[in-house]
């Protein structure tokens, strides 16, 4: 019987790859926190700055 083998399992610089990877994902993350924050100030500003809008 043969098993899957993992393919970060034989990557030279593994720990490196990871880190680069979880830096991605934060800045993409972040990138989508400003994207969302603008487009609830612009329906602040829309709608008028006295309502609460749910984020």
């Amino acid at each position: 019987m043969t098993y899957q083998l993992n393919q970060r399992l034989f990557l030279e610089n593994g720990p490196a790859t990871q880190a680069a990877d979880a830096r991605a994902r934060r800045k993409a993350a972040a990138d989508f926190y400003l994207a969302e924050r603008a487009r609830l100030d612009a329906a602040r500003k829309v709608i008028g700055a006295d309502l609460k809008i749910a984020a």
